[in-house]
């Protein structure tokens, strides 16, 4: 998320320190008119559209599955070491009072 609001983000270039991502990466979530999430998705869409000025399309299928995996505890320290700037930037997101609701 990081890297993709707060960066050049091509794999072959050289990218800024993360902590300039990040700020680069908050200052344009900030700017933004309406950010929602994937867990709220059915309760935010309706806002949505309605901001944009569509119809809603009701809600979305689910994926079904009953599969789901135990992750090793070295694993999940691994998984949230490399995504800590993105942790970051979600939790201000949510911290910020405006996402995902538009007033």
């Amino acid at each position: 998320m990081v890297r993709q609001l707060g960066g050049d983000w091509m794999p072959t270039k050289p990218q800024a320190p993360l902590q300039d991502q990040f700020d680069l990466a908050r200052e344009r979530l900030d700017s933004m008119a309406w950010v929602g999430t994937t867990e709220r998705y059915d309760e935010d869409r309706p806002e949505l559209m309605k901001l944009l000025g569509l119809p809603d399309p009701g809600p979305m299928k689910h994926n079904a599955s009953r599969w789901s995996a135990d992750i090793d505890p070295p694993a999940c320290d691994l998984i949230a070491e490399i995504t800590q700037w993105d942790q970051r930037l979600y939790d201000h997101a949510l911290a910020s009072g405006r996402w995902p609701r538009v007033s």
